[in-house]
């Protein structure tokens, strides 16, 4: 269990690191972006930086896909402090 828990927390962290660093590459993300006229905008704090459509989706799928693994990670670590403190008290 705690192999799994530490796994996944892992994995999350990268695909947290992995977002922040391709955030960064290609000026923001497209959940802050637009399409506007045919035309595809990642955004970052109100600047926006024109991309190929398929950067656009993988950068919308990929900022969904930290959503899902913040979730993960936080309950993840409420499970590890959890089992830990119900272990101590056995």
């Amino acid at each position: 269990m705690w192999v799994i828990l530490g796994i996944s927390s892992v994995l999350a962290a990268l695909n947290f690191g992995a977002l922040l660093y391709v955030t960064a590459q290609i000026g923001g993300d497209a959940v802050n972006g637009k399409i506007e006229a045919g035309h595809y905008f990642v955004g970052n704090h109100g600047v926006y930086t024109e991309v190929s459509r398929r950067v656009w989706i993988l950068s919308y799928l990929h900022s969904f896909s930290a959503i899902f693994t913040h979730g993960f990670f936080l309950l993840n670590a409420f499970l590890q402090y959890f089992l830990r403190e119900t272990s101590e008290e056995e």
